[in-house]
């Protein structure tokens, strides 16, 4: 972890005979993967279009249209069948030029969008605004599907006027919806009322502290994604770098986890395959672009990119 990772030089992963057993019946706190074969869910050959998932996203306020797009083309790459978008209706042209693949709905047709929908995602975009905090009520109150929390969700959630529904959620965890959230360490640090060097410097610890408050996953977003359960081990994610530190990266990890889900995936693996997956497509989207011209719709339209045994991406 960070910032001893920078002091480490390259690392190589050797076997040296140590195995299950070795554990004495004790597994490690933390794991990470370093394969790099794709993480995803089995797919039929029989299906169609709803049998891969109906995702809902609620995302992209006047002015944001970036994120929803973001997002909605990261579900699809992820394999995701049919992705909805909820967005402001000023939106709506921007969108269907940017993936006319997927569907449009208005904040008015919410409530019918989520009888429609097998899982939801709100967050990325969607502002702090009244009518943002409207539509994250009707997500909480309205559903009971599994969801995936982002960005201005959480942010909500933290503010005085979201105290009541972020109790509200935490009750419905503990009842069995799956919850998903995906905070920074700046969103982590408004909900648990920490500072953010406190959060950083005990990352897996403020993880945790959060699942456990949500009865959910947590995804701690940092250089060195956290990403764990009430209960259980913790998954420290290796893939990606320095040209994911850019604006929409976190939308494009949304849209990641919410396509997973949408296909079956239980709510942990969902969680950390998405984040192995987002970081792999940063490390491919490096190899086209450096480090330093990586933008997030690189990072989408890589996710599915194949790669040769030297990793380098087929033309």
């Amino acid at each position: 972890m960070y910032p001893g990772t920078d002091y480490a030089g390259q690392v190589h992963i050797a076997n040296v005979g140590i195995g299950p057993e070795s554990f004495l019946g004790r597994s490690p706190e933390m794991y990470t993967y370093d394969s790099c074969e794709q993480h995803l869910p089995d797919r039929t050959s029989s299906g169609n279009k709803g049998t891969f998932g109906k995702a809902l996203l609620v995302a992209g306020s006047n002015g944001m249209a970036g994120a929803a797009i973001l997002a909605a083309r990261a579900a699809y790459r992820t394999g995701a069948g049919m992705v909805k978008v909820i967005t402001a209706e000023e939106n709506r042209q921007i969108l269907q030029q940017g993936i006319p693949e997927a569907l449009y709905g208005s904040c008015r047709q919410l409530s019918e969008s989520m009888e429609w929908a097998d899982v939801i995602a709100v967050g990325p975009g969607i502002g702090r605004e009244e009518q943002a905090l409207e539509c994250l009520k009707k997500v909480v109150e309205k559903s009971r599907k599994p969801l995936v929390m982002d960005a201005d969700a959480l942010n909500l959630l933290a503010e005085e006027n979201g105290k009541e529904l972020a109790e509200k959620l935490r009750t419905q965890g503990a009842e069995g919806r799956i919850i998903i959230l995906t905070p920074h360490v700046g969103e982590l640090s408004r909900l648990l009322a920490k500072t953010i060097p406190e959060c950083k410097k005990e990352l897996p610890e403020c993880g945790r502290e959060l699942a456990e408050r949500f009865h959910g996953v947590a995804v701690a977003k940092d250089a060195r994604t956290i990403v764990c359960k009430e209960q259980g081990e913790f998954y420290l994610n290796t893939t990606g770098n320095s040209g994911m530190a850019t604006a929409g990266s976190g939308d494009v990890l949304t849209g990641v986890i919410l396509g997973l889900l949408a296909q079956g995936m239980n709510a942990i693996d969902a969680a950390v395959n998405g984040v192995y997956l987002h970081g792999r497509a940063g490390e491919l989207a490096a190899k086209l672009h450096t480090e330093y011209g990586v933008m997030a719709g690189d990072i989408a339209d890589c996710l599915m990119k194949d790669y040769d045994e030297k990793e380098s991406v087929k033309k």
